[in-house]
């Protein structure tokens, strides 16, 4: 990409990439000299960018639009795109989103510092709706110890009720790099505006982040099914006792019975002198 905009441009040009991506074109632009415009549809790349700005371009200057600035704006993405907010919302508090799909109550992960070769995990859920109320952070609660996690983050639009801040305070404390917090933590929109500050450290570009996310899943114990989980699982389809064709199937003997075939001599060879 170096190579195509030096020769197809002077610096102080503007170079335009309506499908970015991951960035390699912004990022060979702005190293180059030249303005810049990167446009994409997913929050998730425009994030990814962030981190590879942030890691090897930290003096780079630019301008984000089309994410929420202020809480109403927040409140309407997350009214009318639950999806792009809940990625959004894992990308404020530091974390990578799952996805869309089945997530066992896990919308997004945190892999945290808490040494120098040291990481910590945690989970995050972000509920778009204005219906909220405790049993959703009994759910958390339930999928961070499940999953063995350190911390669980709970995302929701307005404040949370007095009993939700219950639940949350009943799963106990923790010691984090910032200092005692508890375990279940909740963010709201205005708190994802202002930059929530969740006690932890979170200053690894993503790429870092899914390698010491999968440092931190091969040390955790493998985890053995469970019968509710057993009993979700798929019938095995009906399969074939006897397979191949019947032509060529031994037929059964007797137990009792001798060996119905008798060794044939073996044929005398006359060697042949020449």
């Amino acid at each position: 990409m170096e190579r195509i905009i030096s020769t197809s441009s002077d610096r102080g040009d503007v170079v335009l990439d309506p499908f970015c991506g991951c960035g390699t074109a912004i990022h060979a632009a702005e190293k180059l000299g030249r303005s810049w415009i990167g446009i994409d549809i997913t929050y998730l790349a425009i994030q990814v960018i962030e981190d590879r700005f942030k890691t090897w371009l930290p003096a780079a200057s630019y301008k984000l639009n089309g994410i929420p600035a202020d809480e109403m704006s927040a409140r309407k993405l997350a009214a009318h795109d639950p999806y792009t907010f809940q990625q959004w919302a894992v990308g404020r508090v530091g974390g990578q989103s799952r996805g869309k799909g089945a997530d066992g109550g896990i919308d997004g992960e945190i892999v945290f510092q808490t040494g120098s070769q040291s990481y910590g995990r945690g989970l995050v859920s972000v509920k778009a709706g204005r219906h909220v109320g405790p049993d959703m952070i009994r759910s958390l609660c339930a999928v961070v110890q499940r999953e063995q996690a350190d911390i669980g983050i709970f995302v929701c639009v307005d404040e949370p009720t007095k009993d939700m801040k219950s639940e949350a305070h009943g799963f106990g404390r923790i010691n984090l790099p910032g200092g005692d917090r508890p375990r279940i933590q909740i963010v709201t929109a205005a708190d994802l505006i202002r930059g929530p500050n969740l006690g932890i450290l979170t200053a690894l570009n993503i790429v870092a982040s899914a390698q010491a996310a999968r440092a931190v899943a091969r040390k955790q114990p493998a985890k053995r099914p469970s019968p509710d989980d057993l009993r979700r699982q798929p019938e095995l389809p009906p399969m074939p006792i006897a397979g191949g064709k019947t032509s060529k199937v031994q037929p059964s003997l007797p137990l009792g019975e001798p060996l119905l075939s008798h060794p044939q001599p073996g044929r005398r060879h006359r060697a042949k002198r020449s």
